[in-house]
C-alpha cells in the first residue's frame, strides 16, 4: 500500500511539471518490451505499436484504456495509438502485455521547407 501510495504522488507530481523523464517501475514479467527513443519534455508521450495480426485496432485501443486507465490521444488504424500520458504502471502493464509490439517515446520532427 505505501509503495503504490508513493507511485501515485511521483506519478502526479510527473504529470503537473511535465518537464523531466517519468519515472519508471518493473514491469510484471520476465520479459518486458523496451522502451524506444530518448524523453522529450516538448513531445512528451508514447507512440504504442500493436503485434502483427492484432485485429480492430481501435477496439483493442480502448479496451486498453480502459483497463490500464489512461486516455487515448490519438488511435493510427494502421498499427497502434499515441498517448500523451501514461503513468509508471501503465507503462509496466503495456511493456508486458502480448498484444503489443513496441512502445516508444514520442519525437519532435521538423520538415524543412522545400528549396527554391
Amino acid at each position: 500500500m505505501q509503495r503504490n501510495v508513493a507511485v501515485a504522488v511521483i506519478s502526479s507530481m510527473w504529470l503537473a511539471i511535465g518537464c523531466s523523464a517519468p519515472p519508471l517501475i518493473d514491469p510484471p514479467c520476465s520479459s518486458p518490451i523496451q522502451i524506444g527513443g530518448r524523453w522529450d519534455s516538448r513531445a512528451p508521450g508514447y507512440l504504442v505499436g500493436f503485434a502483427e495480426g492484432t485485429p480492430n485496432h481501435e477496439h483493442l485501443s480502448a479496451e486498453l484504456a480502459a483497463s490500464y486507465g489512461f486516455v487515448i490521444d490519438g488511435v493510427f488504424l494502421s498499427d497502434g495509438f499515441y498517448a500523451r500520458k501514461l503513468s509508471p504502471e501503465a507503462v509496466a502493464a503495456l511493456r508486458c502485455d502480448p498484444r503489443i509490439r513496441n512502445i516508444d517515446h514520442n519525437e519532435r520532427m521538423s520538415i524543412p521547407r522545400p528549396l527554391g
